[in-house]
């Protein structure tokens, strides 16, 4: 499954360094942290101009129980 996930990542930055995007695919520790508090920081770090989240096919309710970001 991890596998999957890392080729997923990678054909998503191909994809968009194809099309003149600027990519970096990062994975972030959160410490415990919100998500949001995390991918904020990141962004100011990088000097990110936009964060690019993709949408996952977890059906809503699953979501609703889990959570998701």
């Amino acid at each position: 499954m991890q596998q999957k996930r890392r080729r997923s990542r990678s054909d998503i930055a191909a994809y968009l360094t194809r099309h003149g995007a600027r990519v970096s695919v990062d994975r972030l520790p959160s410490a415990g942290k919100p998500a949001a508090t995390v991918l904020a920081q990141h962004a100011i770090e990088l000097s990110a101009d936009m964060i690019v989240m993709g949408a996952y096919g977890n059906r809503r309710l699953r979501e609703r129980l889990f959570g998701g970001v």
